[in-house]
């Protein structure tokens, strides 16, 4: 959590900054600007500066205004109910989808023991770890990992397990490094090698790690070397709380004082006392894909070369923050809080808001929200001439007129528009826009009680399942009333093993976006929303790819709907397989083409 990150560590930074500096950032956050009404909110945290309920107001302010860290912090608040107010989860889903790893790791905890309003749901809270897990998250690397070992909402595979833990335990996580090192102990998932299991159990160990401890300890006395194994039994008395391990502990160096002389005991006591914790390197600063592509294009738009603005903050994007950080006057700037939340202050990420927004706010992203529609009372303005500008596919989800669509097709639309199954169009309202996910939700009273997507339950669809997708692409020139075309799950993950997506192999064009993708039973496992540009692959590659196509996980738009309190049905589709011309009709019944409307 940012705010305790900045309660620890911020104080030095704050020190930096005069008087007159706080008094200008404390005026920004009253009159409205977003990163001021955060980074103050950090200096007031640091420096106990203010009272709480001053505090509580500007992050409640930050994160209505679609501020992805305050949206996060204010969800660990949120969550646990509190002075006789239920918990809420919507700030949570908020700055999940704004890419925050901190709510995206929440979730899965919320949603793998089924708190706070939520189903445990084993399957979903993996989805979840594993887009923190995307991003670098330690923790995350770490519970994926720990999934794949035990086999939780997922099946087992140790060799997956090793993948994850590797890449926590690069960045110091020492459960993770006791995790490689049990595994090289046993030979689970990699071949037994007792060197490598104590080099991964001393590296835990030296972070203060108990039970590592302890079973290097083990080692030490397995391979002949009793005084190093008292020595870690010893340092592992201090570490490792009360309960069986600590028992195993006190027998083992009982044991072990029986094997070595009095001399050889006052020794390892002496080196075991000399014994102090090392500490980690710090973990690298993630901020969410929303923070980091505003970040990169601020500092695009101002000459620095943050490089492709695609929420990753490689090492590009870093070079070009320290160099602004520089004409700041913050030399070796930290890329970790508050330092990067000053930077962010400095380049307006997040922009103005009214000083007192409602305090429950609709749940739509700030930057993605719908425009306005010209106001009917205003005769003597002019409306903009508009005119379809764009086609995507939806498809219904519930009885009372909601439809999915992705964002990138509604996002720019002066306004949105839908052509139902009898050729009728129909008016639309945009509800919410999630950048992140590429998901937008509509919605259209002339829908009500019309038929709807029934979403897979049970079982994870399997790699190799038959899927159909339906939409309407290449609008004017294929059919009005959609097209179907057939194929495979060809992988369980997307471009750069994006766990959010599946790679499909049914043939897609443009104007299927948004469509859906149902299993072979008629149930819902995905959203259509992009294929592989087959002529940038072959200008790399010599070679053309066939039907390399993407769709969003039914399971994160699952997610996106409960953030907008849309209910919709699980299971619900046939119990045997369906014949294709079965599943054609009902695509055919759920399914409707987007419109989007802007000036000529």
């Amino acid at each position: 959590m940012a705010v305790q990150a900045a309660d620890t560590y911020g104080a030095t930074f704050f020190a930096k900054l005069s008087k007159e500096e706080i008094a200008l950032i404390a005026s920004d956050a009253a009159f409205g600007n977003v990163d001021a009404k955060y980074f103050y909110v950090l200096y007031l945290v640091s420096t106990n500066a203010s009272s709480d309920g001053d505090m509580k107001r500007l992050r409640l302010e930050a994160a209505a205004a679609g501020h992805p860290s305050a949206e996060s912090d204010q969800c660990l608040l949120d969550a646990l109910p509190s002075e006789g107010m239920p918990p809420s989860t919507e700030n949570c889903f908020r700055a999940a989808f704004n890419g925050n790893p901190n709510a995206q790791n929440f979730l899965g905890l919320l949603l793998s023991i089924g708190m706070s309003g939520l189903k445990e749901d084993a399957p979903a809270a993996l989805g979840w770890y594993r887009m923190a897990a995307f991003q670098g998250d330690s923790t995350a690397l770490l519970t994926v990992g720990n999934q794949y070992n035990y086999g939780t909402g997922v099946e087992k595979d140790a060799q997956l397990a090793i993948h994850y833990w590797e890449r926590a335990a690069s960045q110091d996580n020492p459960e993770a490094l006791r995790q490689l090192g049990r595994a090289y102990a046993v030979g689970a998932g990699v071949p037994a090698d007792a060197d490598k299991a104590s080099a991964y159990f001393n590296r835990a160990s030296d972070l203060g790690d108990g039970p590592s401890q302890y079973y290097l300890g083990l080692l030490y006395r397995f391979s002949g070397n009793f005084q190093s194994a008292y020595v870690m039994q010893t340092i592992a008395l201090k570490t490792v709380e009360a309960g069986e391990m600590r028992d195993g502990i006190v027998k083992e160096r009982i044991a072990l004082q029986a094997l070595l002389s009095p001399e050889q005991i006052r020794t390892a006591s002496k080196f075991a006392r000399a014994w102090r914790k090392k500490k980690a390197k710090a973990a690298p600063f993630i901020g969410g894909t929303d923070f980091v592509k505003r970040l990169q294009k601020e500092l695009n738009k101002r000459g620095f070369k943050a490089g492709e603005e695609d929420g990753i903050a490689g090492g590009a994007t870093r070079k070009a923050y320290r160099q602004y950080a520089d004409v700041l006057h913050l030399p070796n700037a930290g890329f970790s809080s508050p330092d990067v939340y000053y930077v962010a202050y400095r380049l307006n990420l997040y922009g103005l808001v009214q000083p007192s927004p409602p305090p429950m706010p609709a749940p739509v992203e700030a930057a993605q929200q719908a425009p306005m529609e010209p106001a009917q009372d205003a005769p003597n303005k002019p409306s903009l001439k508009t005119d379809v500008v764009s086609t995507g596919s939806g498809f219904v989800v519930d009885h009372k007129g909601h439809v999915v669509t992705n964002a990138h097709v509604a996002k720019q639309c002066t306004s949105v528009g839908i052509v139902d199954q009898q050729g009728n169009k129909i008016t639309a309202k945009t509800i919410k826009v999630s950048a992140f996910s590429d998901l937008a939700l509509l919605r259209s009273d002339d829908l009500k009680e019309s038929p709807s997507a029934a979403f897979r339950g049970g079982e994870p669809i399997r790699l190799g399942e038959s899927v159909v997708v339906f939409g309407f692409p290449l609008a004017g020139t294929l059919s009005d009333r959609g097209n179907l075309t057939v194929g495979n799950l060809a992988a369980l993950s997307g471009l750069r093993d994006d766990p959010g997506m599946l790679q499909i192999s049914a043939p897609v064009q443009p104007g299927n976006s948004g469509g859906p993708v149902l299993d072979s039973h008629g149930r819902l496992v995905g959203v259509v929303v992009a294929k592989l540009n087959a002529i940038a692959v072959a200008n790399v590659t010599d070679d053309i790819p066939q039907n390399v196509n993407f769709a969003i996980k039914s399971s994160v738009l699952e997610n996106f709907l409960q953030a907008s309190a849309v209910e919709y049905q699980t299971e619900g589709g046939s119990t045997k397989e369906l014949p294709i011309t079965d599943l054609a009709r009902l695509a055919q019944h759920i399914s409707v083409r987007v419109e989007c409307y802007g000036p000529l």
